[in-house]
């Protein structure tokens, strides 16, 4: 076995909910919602760690003397730590 670098980029977003005062017939919330983030400077937004996108993801082969976090066995991914785990008889 050789241990390798992979890397793996994730997308989060940050998000901001704000009450907006508005006349009584107005009906344009898209523009509203628009104007509203030009208006915003960014400190009002907070992470929102549900949302996850796969961003660039690669594995050049680099060996690495890391210990590594994944062993793929028989063609099957698994936590190290449970790699070790399994092969552990109990008493």
């Amino acid at each position: 076995m050789k241990t390798v670098q992979v890397h793996l980029a994730a997308i989060t977003r940050v998000t901001f909910d704000c009450a907006v005062e508005v006349p009584d017939d107005f009906q344009d919330w898209d523009q509203l919602a628009d104007d509203v983030y030009d208006a915003a400077d960014g400190s009002e937004f907070v992470e929102d760690n549900q949302y996850w996108e796969k961003g660039t993801c690669y594995s050049n082969g680099k060996p690495t003397s890391e210990k590594p976090a994944f062993r793929l066995e028989d063609g099957t991914l698994q936590p190290v730590e449970e790699a070790a785990d399994k092969s552990i008889e109990p008493s």
